[in-house]
């Protein structure tokens, strides 16, 4: 990931405010509303069997259950490769973005559209767990596997699309207003940045090659 850590640390506070500023908007104005209503009542529309199926199967990609056996399966073979550093990463960083996830949730408390959900779901609605949770997962495997990825812009293409779908499969579902998985990619976007520029700053992954040396 060749990107600056000034402009990292920047990316990431800039993308935090339009967070912010998002829950604010939604929280004490109507901005929002409308497109949020419109999109919500309209879902009936497009509504089928196929399609519903396959969007139960895309928002699992980044379920709770799911991820933590994915962190697992990539903690085991960091360990195997002896990279106890990436190891650490890839269980620190999906517990501390649940952490994060579980204590927003708890003080914004938006509730969850109703009547239109597919699926069951029963905590708060802001910010959407899953897609914060896409975009930083994701995110820090490109980030950890960066030097052996060979086309990149495929890889990136695959999950930008992924994080997209994550998105609109929680809309599609019924268990999230629009703004929801807005404000909350850059929630993800800000959290995946911030992460990568601890690492960067601290030197993290350089430390764990030169001890190998």
């Amino acid at each position: 990931m060749k990107i600056s850590q000034s402009k990292l640390y920047k990316y990431s506070i800039l993308s935090l405010l339009v967070f912010i500023i998002g829950v604010i908007l939604i929280t004490f104005t109507k901005i929002f509303q409308n497109i949020d209503y419109i999109i919500l009542y309209n879902l009936p529309l497009v509504w089928n069997n196929i399609l519903t199926k396959v969007m139960v199967v895309i928002t699992s990609i980044v379920s709770t259950e799911t991820v933590i056996i994915i962190s697992l399966l990539f903690f085991v073979w960091f360990l195997y490769k002896k990279q106890k550093t990436k190891a650490m990463i890839i269980f620190l960083v999906p517990t501390i973005t649940a952490a994060i996830i579980w204590l927003l949730k708890k003080i914004i408390q938006r509730a969850r559209p109703v009547g239109f959900q597919l699926i069951m779901e029963t905590r708060n609605s802001l910010p959407s767990g899953h897609t914060v949770t896409a975009v930083v997962f994701l995110g820090i495997l490109y980030f950890l596997f960066y030097d052996s990825i060979k086309s990149k812009k495929i890889i990136k293409t695959i999950i930008i699309t992924t994080i997209t779908f994550v998105g609109l499969s929680r809309i599609y579902l019924g268990v999230h207003w629009f703004s929801d998985v807005f404000v909350s990619v850059f929630l993800g976007i800000s959290l995946l940045f911030f992460y990568v520029y601890i690492i960067k700053k601290n030197r993290i992954l350089e430390k764990q090659k030169s001890r190998k040396k």
